[in-house]
């Protein structure tokens, strides 16, 4: 939900829908501002593992993106982060299981 100290709440009670997900939320939402927009990240079931995926906002908070992007598949719940420099990119980094160890990837997202 977005506010204001002067104006206090801006939204609806409940806050902007941003995006609907088919399956269960397992991890999230974890958000970065790339210094012109926002990029909202979540983790969606996806059978034994799960799926990163993202939406931009502008900082009026209206929707960017039409649907929700898949940003990485495969990946472990939790454990995902988000960041940015204000340089127009947010780097997305994750946990993925691969064989008998676990690594840690990132991926530069655009917004």
């Amino acid at each position: 939900m977005r506010a204001t100290r002067a104006s206090g709440r801006l939204d609806p009670d409940g806050g902007l829908l941003l995006a609907t997900a088919g399956t269960q939320i397992t991890a999230g939402p974890v958000t970065a501002f790339d210094g012109t927009r926002w990029l909202v990240v979540w983790a969606e079931a996806n059978g034994a593992t799960n799926d990163l995926r993202a939406i931009a906002v502008a900082a009026d908070g209206s929707v960017v993106d039409v649907l929700p992007r898949l940003v990485a598949s495969d990946v472990q719940s939790g454990g995902f982060a988000a960041a940015s420099a204000g340089d127009g990119r947010v780097l997305v980094v994750f946990n993925r299981a691969e064989g008998a160890t676990f690594s840690v990837r990132g991926t530069l997202v655009t917004p």
